[in-house]
């Protein structure tokens, strides 16, 4: 093989060498990282979302979905008197509410002895956050009571619109049959009496006579 022949052959290799590099920077094979790049680029800064205006048929569809009566779920009623474990012949029991309350409900007060099988019972309904319970409407011992919100008055049991709330005691005794301890007078001071003292007195004595002449001190007898 002659020289001619070897030049050419190396002028054919570094041709292709050369077509080959030209390729490959014209053409780069994209990263994984540069495709993300470039797909979902990162923006910075502080964005400020803006409510959208309600339209008219939002507005429709808001007032139809509004109930009109008093939904259910409203806020329990608070006990406030008397403090658990209270004891007397007569009990009065108050309570409060957030809301006052609609036409036709009423609170429902419910009591019932404190037993392991005794089940709350209602006592009755009644439109003030007040009762009074004595001796003679219950037996003397000691009760539960708790209040509800109820959709109706004087019934078995109406449609409960609040929670129940909170559980307290309370114990009704006999009235004491036992005569009142009546206390005796104050003792009074007792006055001394200390007589005064008179002043002497000097006898009286009726002045003599000029005209008498005393005899003698010693006389016999004859």
């Amino acid at each position: 093989m002659n020289k001619r022949a070897i030049v050419i052959v190396l002028l054919v290799l570094v041709a292709v060498l050369a077509v080959m590099v030209g390729c490959k920077k014209a053409k780069p094979t994209p990263t994984p990282s540069s495709e993300v790049m470039e797909s979902k680029p990162v923006a910075t800064g502080t964005f400020t979302l803006v409510p959208a205006t309600p339209t008219a048929e939002a507005e429709a569809t808001v007032k139809v979905q509004t109930p009109t009566s008093t939904p259910a779920g409203l806020p329990q009623p608070i006990l406030l008197n008397p403090p658990d474990l209270t004891a007397g012949t007569a009990i009065d029991l108050e309570w409060a509410w957030k809301d006052a309350l609609a036409e036709g409900h009423c609170f429902e007060v419910q009591i019932w002895p404190d037993e392991p099988e005794a089940q709350p019972k209602a006592y009755g309904w009644y439109r003030d956050a007040y009762l009074r319970v004595t001796a003679a409407n219950l037996v003397p011992g000691r009760y539960w009571w708790r209040v509800i919100v109820v959709g109706a008055c004087k019934q078995d049991h109406g449609e409960e619109l609040s929670s129940y709330s909170e559980e307290h005691r309370f114990i009704i005794v006999w009235p004491s049959l036992r005569p009142q301890l009546v206390l005796p007078w104050p003792t009074r001071p007792t006055a001394t009496f200390t007589p005064t003292p008179r002043p002497t007195r000097t006898p009286y004595r009726s002045p003599t006579p000029p005209w008498y002449t005393p005899g003698p001190t010693n006389m016999s007898s004859p």
